[in-house]
């Protein structure tokens, strides 16, 4: 899973 900008481990907003 990659965060909304995909530059976060994508644990707070789920962004496939």
């Amino acid at each position: 899973v990659n965060n909304i900008s995909g530059y976060l481990p994508g644990r707070i907003v789920f962004f496939l």
